[in-house]
């Protein structure tokens, strides 16, 4: 797979120019607490690669950290349509259906 450049028109992405990239920052800021941040930025990288299944992936794990297991969850099946053995991500699908009540 080859790197997608990103725009840098948004301040979180101007050090952050591939997905790859964009991602490993996204992973930082959730680490450290800036889940909003995190999250702003998975969604600009959602609006440039819609069907970037990493991206689904980290963008249902903040919205997870941020109490919203339904968004999390919506997040994760697109995640997992694009690669459906995906392990980490079939743990992050069951620990959000866990969090909205519904059955794993």
């Amino acid at each position: 797979m080859t790197a997608r450049r990103m725009p840098t028109d948004n301040p979180p992405m101007q050090a952050a120019t591939t997905v790859a990239q964009a991602l490993a920052t996204a992973v930082q800021l959730c680490n450290t607490g800036r889940l909003a941040q995190a999250r702003q930025l998975c969604e600009a990288l959602l609006a440039q690669a819609p069907g970037h299944p990493a991206v689904r992936q980290m963008l249902a794990a903040v919205c997870l950290e941020q109490g919203q297991p339904e968004a999390a969850g919506e997040h994760i099946a697109h995640s997992l349509a694009a690669r459906p053995g995906h392990v980490p991500s079939l743990l992050l699908a069951a620990r959000a259906a866990r969090r909205a009540g519904l059955p794993e």
